[in-house]
């Protein structure tokens, strides 16, 4: 890109990859996914469809951001700028001040870089190169607009519309027996909420200290893992570590996934052993099991499914058992064809405008209750008590208004032991 000149000498052209090899669309085309797995610092990550991440119906909620979670905001691609489209680091470590959006602190092209990183500071704000629209006299921050195009510009693709009669349109009754099964197999543990995952952003970057950790400190016990850092507590385990990967002992059918290897380095001219990938324990401490959950809005038009691509179809998906049950959590309600056939059938037509399983949380506040929970525009929630589950013993309704934001619902506590009900209609 061309951007508005600065002081200092350093190039003002070329910033956003090396000699203009790629860009961000290269991978994301129309926000979306080219359905490539490519060997990142992390390990094997299909290219993640930017449409989820942020949620449709409220913009200001924001999923963590890779399948392993090693980034809370959309400003920290810009390591992916410098050292993925960019050449990287300069010799001995410092940052090339010729590539990448961010400048330095002190708004000098030419300043001594400030730490580029993901979760030690935040990335979002700082000092970066401007672009002027034709016409206009506004200095646009170039990586604030690319987060901005992606939480308000990339849209969800829309799922197949069911014409009746048409060979192998799924009925309503398969539909909604899909639906069933996605609620009795516990799917909505990780795919409930707007957004269809519960990766959700409930915090203010950079992440506390203590929701940071990586598999080399403490030392590794096995392998050899990369260090990059991770948000443990957004990680979800359902096996598919090494899924699909030859001779791992996890088939999937025809074993295409990547090995769980990440980039290798290239030291003096020579590459390097490619250290292992981000998704297992590797140091003991309990962490690191796992990834991020990937959301589930318009999942039929992004193949292929997995981190590392195992998965050629939302079928495969479900025909693994260790997904379906989460690693052997719940039970396989699933095994049965017809039932797995229903449920993918009920998968393929999610998109923006499907009525989402939303997450409800409750907590006391002195002598309230209160009900959190995200909201559908113009769909209206019932929301009653009682002190026992006797038939009519529930209190008269109230009824809220969905806006597409999350509501805070205050109810007394006026009896010794009290159950809660909300009730979603479109």
């Amino acid at each position: 890109g061309n951007f508005d000149p600065i002081p200092g000498s350093a190039s003002l052209r070329d910033r956003l990859s090396s000699e203009g090899w790629q860009s961000c669309s290269s991978c994301h085309f129309k926000g979306l996914t080219d359905g490539v797995v490519w060997q990142f610092g992390a390990g094997p990550r299909k290219s993640v469809p930017l449409n989820a991440t942020f949620n449709p119906h409220d913009p200001r909620r924001q999923r963590v951001l890779n399948y392993s979670g090693i980034f809370d905001e959309v400003e920290d691609f810009e390591l992916n700028i410098r050292n993925v489209s960019g050449p990287g680091p300069l010799a001995g470590g410092a940052l090339d001040p010729n590539h990448g959006l961010l400048i330095g602190d002190d708004g000098s092209l030419d300043a001594a870089r400030g730490a580029v990183n993901a979760f030690a500071i935040a990335n979002g704000g700082r000092p970066q190169v401007t672009v002027t629209l034709p016409g206009s006299t506004n200095k646009v921050p170039a990586l604030t607009a690319l987060r901005e195009w992606v939480r308000l510009a990339v849209r969800t693709p829309r799922a197949p519309f069911p014409l009746p009669g048409l060979p192998g349109v799924p009925t309503t009754a398969q539909l909604i027996a899909g639906r069933d099964h996605f609620v009795a197999a516990k799917c909505v543990s990780c795919h409930g909420g707007s957004a269809w995952t519960v990766s959700f952003k409930d915090f203010t970057s950079p992440p506390a200290g203590a929701e940071v950790f990586t598999e080399r400190n403490p030392a590794q016990v096995v392998g050899n893992p990369i260090g990059a850092s991770y948000l443990n507590r957004f990680l979800r385990d359902v096996g598919s570590f090494n899924l699909g990967v030859a001779g791992q002992g996890k088939p999937l059918g025809g074993d295409v996934g990547a090995e769980e290897k990440a980039a290798p380095a290239v030291t003096n001219g020579v590459l390097q052993p490619a250290p292992d990938a981000l998704g297992i324990d590797y140091n003991n401490d309990g962490k690191g099991i796992g990834f991020n959950v990937p959301s589930l809005l318009g999942i039929f038009n992004v193949p292929p499914y997995m981190h590392n691509g195992a998965a050629e179809s939302l079928a495969a998906v479900v025909a693994d058992a260790k997904h379906r049950t989460a690693n052997g959590r719940f039970p396989d309600l699933l095994a049965d064809p017809v039932r797995q056939a229903e449920l993918v059938a009920f998968l393929e037509y999610i998109d923006a405008t499907s009525n989402p399983f939303l997450h409800l949380d409750i907590r006391r506040e002195g002598n309230q209750i209160v009900l959190s929970f995200g909201t559908i525009p113009r769909a209206q929630y019932t929301i009653r008590a009682t002190p026992n589950l006797v038939p009519g013993g529930w209190s008269p309704p109230e009824v809220l208004t969905g806006t597409g934001r999350r509501v805070e619902h205050r109810l007394p506590i006026d009896a010794p032991a009290q159950y809660f009900r909300v009730t979603e209609t479109p």
